[in-house]
């Protein structure tokens, strides 16, 4: 198990690195966690301040092995502009939940580190698993529509997870189950990654 305290993940790519969660990054996440533009399909029943990220951080993510936060930190500029992560992560059998997406800074809608970001991640949790799930709302089109666009699918197979089909146990806030395979990953990879990536970067 890997300790947390001392060996932080960090994924570099070419124009974005993923830091993991650490007190300095939590200014910016409480400040876009509590935005209610950006917060509005978030699992987050109640404002988030320093004290209950500063718990949280300390009590549960520290000692849990089984879920990841990363930070999308601008390569070049140093600067922190979303997050990403896991949760549920099962290495017996080899799945685990993708979540924990939010664009904190909109002027990097579209952008290559946005983009990078998505594949950084995958690559690293494809070493430990072979199928990821997500959980999106039923209204929250753009995100399903992003995720279709990156390989995953709606599950049509038995639910994996079903206490995540509702935000919070609300009914009035459905949610569908969305799967990829590592083999999909690797298939939208090469084909949307690498014919992107460089015109991204280059614009």
């Amino acid at each position: 198990m890997r300790d947390k305290k001392k060996q932080a993940l960090r994924l570099e790519g070419r124009g974005v690195v993923l830091e993991e969660i650490r007190p300095e990054f939590f200014v910016p996440i409480i400040r876009w966690r509590n935005d209610p533009v950006l917060n509005h399909f978030l699992n987050q029943p109640e404002p988030l301040t320093m004290e209950k990220e500063s718990a949280w951080y300390e009590q549960r993510y520290l000692t849990d092995p089984t879920q990841g936060f990363l930070i999308m930190v601008d390569k070049e500029t140093g600067r922190p502009f979303g997050t990403f992560g896991w949760t549920d992560l099962d290495t017996a059998r080899r799945q685990c939940i993708a979540g924990r997406l939010l664009l904190g800074d909109p002027a990097y809608k579209n952008s290559g580190p946005f983009l990078e970001s998505f594949f950084l991640h995958g690559a690293y949790l494809y070493q430990f698993v072979d199928r990821m799930y997500a959980h999106i709302g039923v209204e929250n089109r753009k995100a399903l529509h992003l995720n279709r666009l990156l390989g995953f699918r709606r599950n049509q197979d038995s639910i994996q997870y079903p206490e995540e089909l509702f935000v919070q146990g609300d009914h009035a806030r459905p949610q569908v189950e969305y799967v990829r395979t590592k083999e999909a990953f690797e298939q939208v990879k090469e084909t949307l990654f690498a014919s992107l990536s460089d015109v991204l970067y280059d614009a």
